[in-house]
């Protein structure tokens, strides 16, 4: 935040603050002077002047079995995202809300199975590529190609990245958290699967 009087719910932030011995609160004001705060703490326990930066999210006690949820900038997103991976906390633990053009790029792990190759026509585009095991997601490989696709999560909580399964099936290693319609895929962590070599999957697209 910038200022103490702009920050949403401070006031119940500081009670639970006083009130919890489990709860620890941390607020960086980076429109404050350093008049206005000479020392972190002054104004109250927990509030310092500044930005939060990777290497002061590295030094704190982070729970590696919590939930972390992000909002805000693209680059501050990213950064903490990044910075949360690096120290341990697992991808499916980090949740963010974006609007607008602000998102981060998850770092998705590469399907466990060897599947076959798929070849995958994107329909609305007019492309025709090969899916196989060594991608990472059919959003990357469109993203490779030239191809625009929505999403926002890119683990597949949000469904934002939904388009219309025309032929063919998907398969989903991790159940996603977002219910899927029959004639739905989702793209950021949809994998292809053929029991035909010559069956291609068709997505809307």
């Amino acid at each position: 935040s910038t200022q103490p009087a702009g920050t949403a719910f401070l006031a119940d932030f500081r009670r639970w603050n006083q009130q919890y011995s489990n709860f620890d609160l941390a607020v960086a004001f980076s429109g404050l002077q350093d008049s206005d705060m000479p020392f972190p703490g002054a104004l109250f326990p927990g509030a310092f002047n500044g930005r939060m930066t990777a290497d002061w999210l590295s030094a704190q006690k982070l729970p590696l079995d919590g939930a972390f949820y992000l909002c805000g900038p693209q680059r501050f997103m990213q950064m903490v995202y990044d910075c949360l991976l690096e120290n341990g906390v697992a991808d499916e633990q980090i949740h963010f809300e974006a609007f607008g053009p602000s998102s981060l790029q998850r770092a998705n792990p590469r399907p466990k199975k060897d599947y076959a190759p798929v070849e995958v026509q994107f329909t609305a585009s007019d492309e025709t590529l090969t899916w196989n095991a060594t991608d990472k997601s059919l959003l990357e490989v469109a993203e490779d190609n030239g191809i625009e696709a929505p999403f926002s999560c890119r683990t597949g909580s949000c469904g934002s990245c939904a388009v219309k399964l025309l032929k063919g099936k998907v398969t989903y290693e991790k159940t996603p958290a977002f219910p899927v319609a029959k004639d739905e895929v989702l793209v950021c962590c949809a994998v292809p699967v053929t029991d035909n070599a010559d069956e291609p999957l068709a997505i809307e697209l």
